[in-house]
């Protein structure tokens, strides 16, 4: 899926990106986890409360195909 997300940006050159995901409740102290970097190589999501959850889009995205220009 990944690389279909890629060609995506590659090919509609978007101003930002985003992505929506659901999860189960039971998982939210794994993904919230300060740890998370070091047991799973990502880091953790931040908690906006209301069972709603934030994060950066991955490095790879960000940097070669948004560049630091865009980032506010």
């Amino acid at each position: 899926m990944g690389k279909h997300i890629i060609e995506l940006i590659k090919k509609h050159k978007p101003d930002f990106y985003t992505e929506l995901h659901c999860y189960n409740i039971k998982n939210h102290e794994k993904l919230t986890s300060k740890d998370r970097m070091k047991s799973q190589g990502v880091p953790p999501l931040i908690d906006l409360e209301n069972y709603v959850l934030i994060s950066s889009v991955s490095p790879l995205i960000r940097i070669k195909y948004f560049g630091m220009g865009n980032c506010l």
